[in-house]
This record gives C-alpha cells, structure tokens and sequence, in this order.
C-alpha cells in the first residue's frame, strides 16, 4: 500500500488497553468516523518481551490484521520509549543518570539512556524481531522510531566517557595529525576560558558533564558542547533503530515524532536519515489566549521543506501532567486540524481514539471518552475527515506552501539564551513568535528554516525577506550566507540581541552586533535589559508612522479604514526626498512615540539610517531600528522588542519595498495558501471564539469561531 496516497486521517490506537475482543468493534467505530489510519504499539514493549528473548507478537498481529481487512493504514512505533521493568532490574545501567549523579525514578517512560550500550543491544533486538515479524503486512505504511524523542541528558559513567571522547575528537584533530592528550585538553581550556575560577583540565577525566547547578551558573561553552554532545546521541540513535528497520524492510519509510520540550531535539540532524517529519500539535484551548501557534507548524514542514504528518493531534481537554485545560469549543477540534493542512500536513492522527481508563493519562483525552458516547468531538473528527476527502479530489495531497518570506532559526541561539537569560520575560521563541504573528495578521506566508552548516545563499535566493531573530551565537559562515543574500537583492531583518557570542558561546570582543556590525550599518554602543520596565521609541520615518496610525484606526473602525489600506498596498509606499530631510534631523515633524519592550540595544549609525529613536533621556541621541541600504537590497536591524501593531507596520513597510502583496487581516484570523500544477487552495482560518465578519481580497468573507473555509481556487 503506497504511504502517499491521499491525505491521511487517523487516531493513535491502543489494544494493549483495550484487549484483542475490542478491536473488531473499535474499527467498526473508526469505519463510520472515516479513519484512514491509525497508529499503534509504540508503547507495547512489556507484552512483545514478557521475558528477556521470549517474544509474542500476536495481539500486535491480529490488531494490523484486522486493520488490514478494514482497509485501514498502519503506522507502527518502535517501542524503545518504554522498556519493561525486568530489563531495568537487570541490566540497572540503562537507566539515565540526572544531573545530581542519580539515577532518575522509574515510574512512566522515557527512563533509558539512548547511549547506554546494554540498551541499545536490547533495543536493537526489540527493533530488528519487531520489523520482522510486521514486514508481510502491506497496509504497515509507515514506522515511527521510539516516542517524542529529546536530547539525551545523561549524567551515567558511559555518557560521562563518550562525552569526553566527543570533546577530545573535536579538539584533538589538527590539520596534519591528532594532537596529544595535553595539547588536546589545553585547546579545550582555551576554548573555554577555563582560567577563569580555577576551571583548568589537567587530566581527561577533569571534564564531566555539566552538574546539578542551574544552567546559569555554569560554563556556558561546557554547556554548549554538552548539548551539542546530547543531541548527536539522540541523532545517532534515530538513525541506528531507522538502519535496522531498512535492513529488514528496504523500502520502509520511517519517521519519528517531535514535540516542544526543554532539551528538544536538533531537528535537521535527527531527521537527516529519516524520510518524514511528524510532529505532536497541542494548541491552547484557553479562548483568552488567541495566539495560534502556527509558527511551529511552519518549523516541522520546513525542516524538510516537504508535507509533514501530525502524528498526534488535539482530541479534546488535556491535562494528567497538568491541571486539565479548558474543554474543546464547538469547532475548535476539527478547525485546529484543519490548520495543520493549511500549513502542510498531509496526515492528521488524533490521539487518541478513546481517553484511557487506566494509568497516568487518563485525562488527557481523546475522541470518544471511557463511555464510547459519540458526541460533539466525534461529529468534528467525521466532518474534518470528509472535508478532506473531498479535497483529494484536487491533490491536495504533495502540494507546495506558498511562503515568500523565511525566518531563520537558529537552535544554538535559542539554547544559549535559554542557558543564560538575558531579560525578565524575554526568550528566543518568544520574538520569533511575534515576527511570524504579524506576519500572520499581514496575510503572508513564511517558511521557518533551521540554520544549519548546510546552509547556503540558495536556501534564501527565492525569498524575498528573511528574518532572522536573536542571533545570539552567530557564525561566520552563517553572516556570509546573509551578506549574499542581501547583495542579491533581499531585504534582511535582524533583531536585538544578535552577534553576541562566538561558536564556543563566549562573548565576542568587538561592539555588538559583532560579525553582523557591517552588513547592519550600526554598532550597539550600549544596552539595557528592561525586563518588565518600558522605555519610548521616536518612529521618525513618516511612512513608518502613518501605517502605524492607519493600522490601528484599521482596528478600532475596521470597514472605514480598509479601502485607504488596499490603496496603499496596490499603490506601495516608499522613502521620498521630503521623508529623508525630516530624518536627517533625527526626528519626524510628526512625532510618534511608541513602547520599547524588554530589551534596548543603543544604536549609532555606521551608514545605517534611523527609522526611530529611544526618545527618553539619556537614551534620546541613539537609534533603536535602523536601515542599511546596500545596492538593490536592505538590512534593517530592530534593537527592541515592539508592540505587535508597531511590527506589523514595520513589516509591512518591508514588504511593500520587497514587492510582497499583502492584505491586513482582523486579529486571530490568519490565511494560508498551498498550490499544485493545477489548483491553488486558500484556508481561512478564524481562531477566535467570535465570529469574524470582513472584506479579504475584495470579498465579503464571515467565519464562525475557529472556522477554517477552504476554497480551491
């Protein structure tokens, strides 16, 4: 059976809490609500291994039988997530070690250590006689390896030695030959500024991962490596479970899923050898918070720049590792998932097919609850899943997202200033967010893509504006990469905080934004973390300020106001002599004066100009968003957070210059398009609990709370 045949809609499945008697009845069930798939076993390790080298696969067997006579796909998951309790009794060294030295308390899942070798030889074994005992089933479409993998933090006596092996490798390779022990450890020392308190390693078996402290008080270039160290764990052991399945399968597709967690994965590395990126979609159910987090969507497609599958998708309240959430508005279920196509996913399983009875999770919950009533989730999941049956009439399926503009994530950056927090409030995913909500509200499609080695200037060429926040830790190659793309003619955006730390996260010497100093224009002379204060901004460019005020007039009188927007839009709007004058003086006529958000960065102008400026004392002479004009291209460097309207109309300024058509959209509702060879297919998506009545691309468009309409164009 193809894995890409038309758009996947499923449920995680489990028999092992159900029993064989309930499947039969389970999938007539699954029949009537259009399930096309269903994932399964990837929890089920106890009762394939009841006994170390004693396997049974049946109910597994009998489950993907039945399934198969349904006419339903599978998805198998490798169950290396979860151990049974003899292989911790008797092999205890594949129980992860915390950072206090201890081993962690068995008690749910998730306790192994992916580099412990006992391990691996038993997940291996569990891999390897799993993938025979399945391959003869051909409704078996796809293989998920283990469960929401992380980072492999482990502090045991194997990973405290494979972490020093890793450290003399990278610092012990010269161009000519391997360097010695001490030559080695003296490169480590000066990387990272061990002098400093006494830190020196003298003998290999000084380095030792990083402790029980708090992330702040340690090394941050220990820390850095060390992370980098715990992902290539995980990365390897993806890779290795994924080479066991192919040896068995040779043509198997496999994939494994990925959620947001503390020590998240490194996305690009872990899915190099993989052939699908899914991902684990938990929206907020609390109307009070409108924000979509559809910024994290767009991260998982754009890892492979491909359709991705939501491997698990909001059924319903969740909670059981937390107090429980708000319960599922009318519409919001099935409009959630319908967001997720939207923004690329071909295959949507939601979990799970009923909330459980028994064990951790039993309010985390599902389509049908412990009573099988089928009430209003079940009539949501039937009707998303004929909404997407009927677009596979137009292939769907395999299309394109249309996205002209790029925000470049950079994991070591936001890992580093999760390390050492440099604002009250302020974090790496937090002004990525709100680069992508307001380009959400502007109606323009991004791609979010992981700065990785591999990245050259045609990764960015199709793009007409990249941004890129909080380039804490910038590279050389990753400026270079940058200063090309502008050369051709792309419109660049960077923000506070950036060309801070080198690549071993030690602070540059020279005035930030360090290697991003001439491409921006302008060099940070000083800066001052607000936290929760507020300082105020000048908007001293007049076309800046006038979207501003247009925006929210657009806000508080929507219809009167849209008419003078499109014309504007159509129109475009431009730097012109009078403009230029005006700045020059360093202050508008027309004085706006706007709020200046957790951080401010003091900006003095190399070439660069100002399109606003901190307006208190003693900040007033230094510029907070400047404009460097390089040939046909811009850099625009934003030295503060800005209140959403302010950012808005700063991109779309960008826009407009960058030749971007762009509409403003109401708050929570946000548009989205993916095209074909034949049809292009607009999702308008209101993600609010009001209904939303407007004017979008000269239609009357109205959509009920967290209604998504599609139109195939």
């Amino acid at each position: 059976m193809a894995y890409k045949k038309g758009l996947n809609v499923g449920v995680c499945y489990y028999p092992e809490a159900w029993g064989a008697e309930s499947i039969e009845n389970d999938i007539e069930i699954m029949k009537d609500m259009g399930v096309t798939i269903v994932r399964m076993g990837e929890f089920m390790w106890s009762i394939y291994e009841k006994e170390e080298g004693m396997y049974d696969f049946s109910l597994l067997k009998n489950a993907v039988k039945a399934f198969l006579a349904a006419g339903i796909k599978v998805i198998l998951g490798t169950p290396t997530a979860t151990p049974p309790l003899w292989l911790y009794r008797k092999y205890p060294e594949t129980i992860r070690v915390g950072r206090d030295n201890k081993q962690i308390p068995i008690g749910v899942r998730g306790h192994r250590c992916l580099k412990s070798s006992k391990f691996n030889l038993y997940a291996d074994k569990i891999t390897r006689k799993m993938a025979e005992e399945m391959k003869e089933f051909e409704n078996v479409i796809l293989w998920q390896i283990d469960n929401e993998l992380e980072a492999n933090y482990c502090n045991c006596p194997e990973c405290r030695e494979a972490f020093r092996d890793f450290l003399m490798e990278k610092y012990g390779n010269s161009d000519e030959n391997q360097l010695s022990e001490k030559e080695t450890l003296e490169n480590i020392n000066k990387a990272y500024g061990n002098h400093v308190w006494s830190g020196e390693y003298f003998d290999r078996a000084d380095i030792v991962p990083p402790s029980d402290y708090p992330d702040n008080w340690l090394n941050p270039a220990l820390m850095m490596d060390y992370d980098r160290f715990a992902v290539k764990v995980t990365a390897d052991f993806a890779k290795r479970q994924a080479d066991i399945i192919r040896d068995v399968i040779p043509d198997a597709k496999i994939t494994t899923n990925t959620w947001f967690c503390a020590h998240t994965i490194d996305r690009s590395a872990t899915y190099e050898n993989l052939d699908l990126v899914s991902y684990d979609n938990y929206p907020f159910t609390d109307s009070k918070n409108i924000t979509s987090k559809s910024y994290r969507l767009d991260m998982m497609r754009s890892v492979k720049m491909q359709p991705f599958c939501i491997m698990e998708e909001l059924s319903g309240t969740v909670g059981s590792w937390m107090p429980m959430h708000r319960a599922t508005k009318p519409g919001m279920m099935s409009g959630y998932a319908m967001q997720t196509v939207a923004h690329g996913a071909d295959d949507v399983l939601f979990f799970r097919f009923r909330t459980a009875r028994t064990g951790a999770e039993m309010f985390w919950h599902g389509i049908l609850d412990q009573d099988d009533y089928k009430g209003m989730k079940y009539k949501e999941f039937k009707s998303f899943a004929s909404e997407l049956k009927n677009l596979e009439r137009y292939d769907l399926q395999g299309s394109s997202y249309i996205a002209p503009v790029c925000i470049l994530y950079d994991r070591e950056s936001d890992e580093a200033m999760r390390m050492q927090l440099q604002s009250e409030g302020m974090t790496y995913l937090k002004a990525l967010e709100a680069y992508a909500n307001s380009l959400l509200r502007l109606g323009i499609g991004v791609d979010i893509r992981e700065n990785t080695s591999a990245l050259s200037v045609d990764d960015l060429y199709n793009y007409s504006i990249v941004i890129v926040p909080n380039l804490f830790v910038a590279k050389e190659e990753t400026v270079n990469v940058l200063s090309e793309y502008v050369k051709t003619g792309g419109h660049l955006i960077i923000t506070a905080r950036s060309g801070v730390k080198d690549i071993n996260n030690n602070c540059v010497s020279n005035a930030y934004p360090g290697l991003l100093s001439a491409l921006c224009g302008a060099k940070v002379e000083y800066y001052d973390s607000l936290g929760k204060d507020i300082e105020k901004i000048d908007i001293c460019n007049s076309d800046l300020e006038e979207r501003i005020g247009l925006l929210r007039r657009w806000d508080d009188y929507f219809t009167q106001y849209k008419e003078e927007y499109f014309r504007r839009n159509k129109t475009g709007v431009h730097f012109n002599e009078s403009d230029e004058k005006r700045d020059n003086g360093h202050k508008s006529k027309r004085s706006y004066i706007e709020n200046a958000l957790q951080w401010a960065d003091l900006l003095a102008e190399k070439g660069a100009k100002a399109l606003a400026r901190y307006a208190s004392h003693p900040y007033g002479s230094y510029a907070a968003i400047t404009e460097n004009i390089i040939g046909q291209g811009s850099v625009i460097y934003v030295g503060t957070y800005l209140e959403s309207d302010v950012l808005t109309a700063l991109l779309s300024l960008v826009a407009d210059k960058s030749g971007i058509t762009h509409e403003l959209l109401p708050k929570g509702v946000e548009v989205c398009y993916r095209a074909n060879e034949t049809a292009t297919f607009e999702f308008l998506f209101n993600y609010t609990e009001v209904t939303q009545v407007f004017e979008y691309k000269g239609k009357k468009r109205h959509l009920k709370p967290y209604e998504m309409k599609v139109r195939v164009l």
